[in-house]
């Protein structure tokens, strides 16, 4: 299971990381700048003019890979085609200026190190694709951490339907946001089944082995991502109730899992606070706003944050078609409805209703104590880990109530929603091999038959079908991890509701599962 949902993930992930031009996302000029910094003891670069810019000497051919498209950030009309020479110095070094310098270091040590073998396109193109296989490692622990439950369908889908265009084209770059939605997804999966299958033995040190390393890292991936793992912790537990998490914290495994994620996390603090990150944000538009002002606005303006979520490419100058969009709002809001309304536990209600406010409503709170230093910088990608909570605790919360449903009706929602997601990223891809490669208002004839630049210089056509290809391929590895949740595990588990947990506390013991 894990093998092939490792696949399924980075084939996905690395697609977007080979068909587009480096440096082509949000930020990923700084956040290969200061990962080529780091690889070379630069962790957190030297000061420039007191904001988070701080300057960094790397290899000059890894500023050249980069100048090749930085020229057209936020020109959807521009083709990938830049007329800039990078001179660096005679030791072939350049120093250069990263908005990421003051971010946590651990990320870009984990990326950043194929810039000390080469320079040039290649080293890059090795960062996208580390970042991209350990993204695709803690999804696929997620996805065979759900499929130890029976009839986890619906659990597995969740899990790979929340991977969206953006989350795809993110986990692709060299940027940590994917990173952050990866581990929480890891996280918040691998605490549920401890949570449900009454886990002893080497099942409970797996898990909390996951849900250690997922933490640790996870913690360290960007200033609020503690703030995401905390809102995963309390609505499982709400899910679970306080037996079920008494009877899970007693045991030396939890115990070391969580000394591990606390001392982590007291690190990813000292980091924030000794660089001076939350005061070094930057100034934007709307700075000197009165804080309850930015909240108001930012939580008004929510519904502007969704496309972005589902699919914005490019420097967030191209997005997906507005029936993506909708498509994957309605299935959410449906999985959402199906847990409200169809679920007999009053607690696993309480938790989706928690979580359906906190997505709107947190990032208001942030964005609101930010503004007055700042101005407005939330965008609707820094949501992702939250939404990926957010699904992952409906899916939870509306598993007995799916499988309640016809059998035939089942298959039929699994197969639509697959297709859905598949040709999304399909449509994704499209538009960004057209916003790259000849402009995004030219005529589609003119990206096919002479397009200003092509991924690796092959004909166009080739990348043209061939995500066609990669969205097939996806969606039959989707379909057969899907299937496999239907299997019934040989594992003791007790399911938590409230009926279970009135007669008192469990002793279904599971030292082994087997598919």
């Amino acid at each position: 299971m894990f093998l092939i949902a490792l696949a399924v993930v980075f084939g996905m992930h690395a697609t977007w990381a080979l068909l587009t031009p480096l440096g082509g996302s949000p930020d990923e000029t700084a956040h290969i700048v200061k990962a080529a910094g780091v690889a070379h003891g630069q962790g957190y670069g030297e000061y420039v003019d007191g904001t988070q810019r701080r300057a960094f000497t790397i290899p000059t051919g890894i500023r050249a890979a980069v100048d090749k498209v930085e020229c057209t950030a936020l020109r959807s009309n521009a083709p990938a085609v830049c007329d800039t020479v990078t001179t660096g110095g005679p030791d072939g070094m350049i120093t250069v200026n990263s908005t990421a310098g003051l971010y946590n270091p651990v990320f870009y040590v984990l990326v950043g190190w194929p810039a000390l073998l080469g320079d040039g396109d290649a080293a890059v193109y090795g960062m996208r694709l580390l970042g991209a296989l350990l993204n695709a490692i803690f999804v696929a622990a997620a996805i065979a951490c759900l499929s130890l439950l029976p009839r986890s369908r619906i659990l597995i889908l969740a899990a790979l339907g929340i991977m969206t265009p953006t989350v795809a084209f993110l986990g692709g770059m060299v940027n940590p946001n994917a990173l952050e939605v990866s581990t929480v997804a890891a996280f918040s999966a691998a605490l549920y089944v401890a949570l449900t299958v009454r886990a002893r033995g080497r099942l409970l040190w797996w898990l909390c082995g996951l849900m250690a390393i997922a933490g640790m890292l996870g913690l360290q991936v960007r200033s609020l991502s503690p703030l995401w793992f905390f809102v995963a912790v309390v609505l499982i537990s709400v899910i679970a109730g306080w037996r079920a998490c008494w009877e899970l914290l007693r045991r030396r495994q939890t115990i070391a899992a969580i000394v591990l994620v606390a001392t982590a996390g007291i690190a990813a603090l000292a980091s924030t606070l000794s660089s001076g990150t939350l005061a070094q944000l930057g100034d934007y538009e709307g700075q000197g706003t009165r804080w309850d002002v930015g909240l108001r606005v930012t939580l008004f303006t929510f519904f502007e944050q969704v496309p972005p979520m589902v699919g914005a490419f490019g420097w967030n100058d191209a997005s997906i078609p507005d029936f993506a969009v909708v498509a994957y709002l309605v299935l959410v809001l449906a999985l959402a409805a199906t847990a409200i309304l169809g679920t007999e536990s009053p607690r696993g209600r309480i938790a989706v209703l928690l979580a359906l406010a906190a997505v709107p409503i947190l990032p208001a709170i942030v964005q609101g104590g930010s503004v007055t230093n700042s101005g407005y910088i939330w965008q609707g990608r820094y949501g992702l880990a939250l939404v990926t909570v957010f699904v992952y605790v409906t899916a939870f919360v509306a598993r007995p109530v799916f499988e309640r449903l016809r059998r035939v009706m089942q298959d039929r929602l699994l197969a639509v929603t697959i297709g859905i997601v598949a040709l999304a990223h399909a449509t994704g891809l499209q538009i960004l091999l057209h916003r790259y490669g000849s402009g995004i208002e030219s005529e589609y004839s003119t990206l096919l038959f002479s397009p200003a630049w092509t991924p690796f210089g092959l004909p166009m056509l080739v990348p043209v079908l061939g995500v066609w290809i990669v969205a097939a391929l996806w969606a039959i590895g989707a379909a057969l991890l899907v299937q496999a949740g239907d299997r019934e595990r040989e594992v003791e588990m007790k399911t938590i509701d409230d009926s279970a947990l009135d007669t008192g506390p469990s002793h279904a013991h599971a030292d082994t599962v087997t598919p």
